[in-house]
């Protein structure tokens, strides 16, 4: 029933979850959480899930969602963190692409947010 709650939830932010994706009640609670901007409990639970269930995926939410909180220095530290464990990550120029930006708006504007 969590599983099926945690794909209903995760389909209506446009994100495809399995059930090799980690526990169902921790992947309804991380994109709970980054839905309802709850950015401080999102990038914790994104980095549990990843601990639970290691894949790029997660790191990469829990770097966007630093990102979009404006915490360049910790979504800095993530990004760098999926490219070192996942160089063949399918969202690889993305995120080699935000490394660039935030690396020059943390020597530019300082680490943002935190």
């Amino acid at each position: 029933m969590l599983f099926v709650a945690a794909i209903a939830f995760a389909s209506a932010v446009g994100v495809a979850v399995s059930s090799s994706d980690g526990p169902p009640d921790l992947v309804a609670k991380a994109y709970g959480a980054a839905q309802e901007k709850r950015y401080c409990d999102a990038i914790p639970l994104f980095l549990a899930l990843h601990a639970r269930a290691p894949q790029p995926k997660h790191l990469y939410r829990a770097a966007e969602v630093a990102y979009a909180a404006g915490d360049r220095r910790q979504a800095l530290d993530l990004y760098r963190s999926v490219l070192d464990a996942y160089p063949q990550f399918e969202k690889a120029n993305v995120v080699k692409e935000r490394v660039k930006e935030l690396e020059a708006k943390v020597k530019r504007d300082g680490p943002g947010a935190v």
